[in-house]
């Protein structure tokens, strides 16, 4: 009896033993298995990952060079604009320089241009004019500022200031090429009264001031350069059409009607 019961314990002994050989054979066999399995994947892992880093990489220096790109852009169009306005700046400066006058030449052109403003003006005895060092004119010897007559004064006024504009329009300058007139017809005697023996109640007077500034912005208009005189007064020339040599902003009448009712009631 016991030895059956020795003999049935090597047996189991030799029995476990076995299935614990088999066992790690098995573990042995799986893990060599799993391994030749899983390196494959691990490694597609490895390599996915190495390739989007390299990716994200590649993209930010593809934004960074994007960057650096459109700043060379930027730089390249502000830079054709300032080439632009330097060229500009010098051919200002060219004709400025070709231009430069002394102050005796300057007033000499002035003064044959306010000389034809008052030959074309209708005044009588149109002499002695000239404008002085302090570019002030002068009609028959007499300065603007010290003139009795308001008429005269209100002609020589205008004379003056269109043949700086004038001068302007023709000669580099650093005065604006804008005049602005007001109530010309003032100390000119619109209509003349049968009585009236005033050398400046004559309506041609009133007339020529048009003309003449009609002819400057005409003559400005030809050489291409731009100026701009804007005119307010009581009355409406003849010699302006509206739409083909000046431009009606706004007219008002006393009466309204027609035109809008102004702001100063018939005294």
């Amino acid at each position: 009896m016991l030895a059956q019961l020795r003999t049935e314990q090597k047996n189991a002994i030799a029995e476990r033993d076995s299935l614990n050989l088999a066992l790690k054979e098995a573990s042995r066999s799986f893990d060599e298995n799993n391994i030749s399995n899983i390196s494959p994947l691990i490694a597609s892992i490895e390599a996915i990952e190495i390739s989007r880093t390299q990716i994200k990489l590649n993209l930010a220096e593809a934004e960074r060079n994007s960057a650096i790109a459109n700043k060379f852009i930027d730089i390249g169009s502000k830079l054709d604009v300032k080439t632009a306005l330097i060229s500009k700046l010098k051919r200002a400066i060219k004709i400025v320089q070709d231009g430069l006058l002394g102050l005796d030449d300057v007033i000499a052109e002035l003064t044959v241009l306010l000389n034809t403003h008052m030959q074309r003006s209708g005044l009588q005895n149109v002499s002695d004019v000239y404008f002085d060092k302090r570019f002030i004119a002068h009609f028959r010897g007499i300065s603007y500022y010290v003139t009795s007559s308001g008429g005269v004064r209100t002609i020589t006024s205008i004379a003056m200031f269109m043949a700086r504009l004038q001068y302007l329009l023709s000669k580099a300058g650093n005065l604006p090429t804008f005049l602005m007139v007001d109530t010309p017809g003032q100390n000119i005697g619109r209509h003349r009264g049968q009585d009236d023996t005033s050398e400046v109640s004559d309506p041609k007077l009133y007339e020529n001031i048009f003309k003449q500034i009609i002819q400057v912005t005409s003559e400005a208009k030809l050489a291409g350069r731009k100026c701009q005189v804007i005119v307010v007064d009581n009355d409406m020339p003849d010699s302006l059409i509206d739409g083909e040599n000046f431009h009606l902003v706004k007219r008002f009448s006393k009466q309204g009607g027609e035109f809008d009712k102004g702001l100063i009631n018939d005294a």
